[in-house]
């Protein structure tokens, strides 16, 4: 029975093996085409010759990842194919087939290529996502290696661990991204002061200190100048206040800001950060 079991995984895994290397090339199709297309590279010869091989490749290559998907649902029936890993393989499959098919049709000429490109930084964004969903799929592909494959699901079985007790450290971090909100949104700026920065300045030819004071020019209404004027950047603030950045602390002066920030601090950075790390250990 072993030799049995042994001789139908080596032949499952040389056929999944066989999708993994197609998925690899389809993701290189994709990375050379949208280099051409953010470098604006006039392609003229057999450089345009190679790179409308490169596309035919690509959209082969798109058909036969589809087929296969489509395959194995008819196999295993629509309602077992309908889980989240072949979802997911699906999205990676279609994704960058419409992304390229958006730029190329908007973009390509067969005389130069993308030399007259007008790019877009809409179209820029999506082959950014694409190309992080392509290496996510190439990296759940590894779990064909045994050696590879007990760190993916290490990662599966501490994410499902760890899942609730970030979406509870989730609903701290809005508490305090609320607080803030209300207090920094529409601040009073005769009680709630801005921080100046002092400097000293030499006189090159005398050689005396002149002291001043520079005031920035800062918009509290403004979310790159305080990220607190609206909830969604109050809440990634509040976030980040675990990688030490302060921004509240840094650009306020008030002893209610002082008192909520110490309190965020004690809770969100000592108390869940580190229970975090022991629930993960």
């Amino acid at each position: 029975m072993e030799a049995v079991i042994d001789f139908r995984w080596r032949q499952a895994r040389n056929y999944f093996l066989q999708i993994f290397l197609a998925f690899i090339a389809y993701a290189v199709c994709f990375g050379v085409i949208s280099w051409a297309y953010m470098s604006r590279l006039e392609v003229t010869g057999n450089l345009r010759t190679f790179l409308i091989c490169v596309m035919m490749c690509f959209y082969y290559l798109a058909y036969y990842l589809i087929a296969v998907e489509v395959k194995q649902a008819w196999h295993h029936g629509l309602r077992a194919s309908l889980n989240v890993s072949n979802l997911f393989d699906i999205i990676s499959i279609i994704t960058p087939c419409i992304v390229m098919s958006i730029f190329v049709a908007s973009s390509f000429q067969l005389s130069d290529g993308f030399a007259k490109v007008q790019t877009s930084t809409g179209i820029i964004v999506c082959i950014s996502f694409t190309m992080l969903l392509l290496w996510c799929e190439m990296l759940l592909y590894l779990r064909l290696l045994s050696e590879m494959a007990i760190y993916i699901y290490y990662v599966i079985i501490i994410f499902s661990t760890v899942f609730p007790f970030l979406i509870f450290m989730a609903c701290v971090i809005m508490a305090f991204a609320h607080a803030f909100f209300l207090l920094l949104s529409n601040p009073d700026l005769d009680t709630i002061k801005q921080k100046t920065n002092g400097f000293s300045v030499v006189n090159t030819t005398t050689h005396e200190p002149i002291d001043m004071e520079m005031d920035s020019q800062f918009d509290p209404s403004s979310a790159s100048d305080n990220p607190f004027s609206n909830f969604l950047s109050s809440v990634e603030a509040t976030y980040f206040w675990i990688n030490g950045v302060w921004p509240q602390r840094d650009d306020w002066n008030y002893w209610a800001i002082e008192v909520l920030s110490l309190l965020g601090s004690v809770f969100i950075v000592t108390i869940l950060q580190n229970m975090l790390i022991a629930f993960m250990g």
